[in-house]
């Protein structure tokens, strides 16, 4: 008897190893597929599309841009009082040019 429900356990832990599994995989084509669906051209952005976003949002555009620009430069290593001069130098170029592309505007103020 203790043979056979070893046998039993040992094929209901395999089942639902499966199916873990199988529903985790699902679950990661799902959000491969949602993050397709999100793929954004860094140069649709215009400074008043920076300038509109708030708090982490805003963070997080410039932080792309700035890892943009720096891999441009192919660097490894940053200075952050001179990227954080960069960051208040493009948000007073953004605010008197809010139609300009927020990459051309990056560029100008990155030097």
């Amino acid at each position: 008897m203790n043979k056979m429900v070893r046998i039993v356990m040992a094929c209901m832990i395999a089942t639902s190893s499966l199916t873990l599994a199988s529903d985790a995989a699902s679950q990661e084509k799902g959000n491969a597929a949602k993050s397709k669906g999100s793929v954004t051209d860094m140069n649709s952005y215009r400074c008043k599309d920076i300038m509109l976003k708030s708090g982490e949002e805003r963070a997080i555009a410039l932080g792309i841009l700035h890892g943009y620009f720096l891999g441009k430069k192919n660097a490894t290593s940053f200075d952050r009082d001179f990227l954080s001069k960069v960051t208040d130098d493009f948000m007073d170029y953004c605010l008197d040019n809010p139609s300009v592309k927020a990459l051309e505007a990056f560029a100008k103020v990155y030097k």
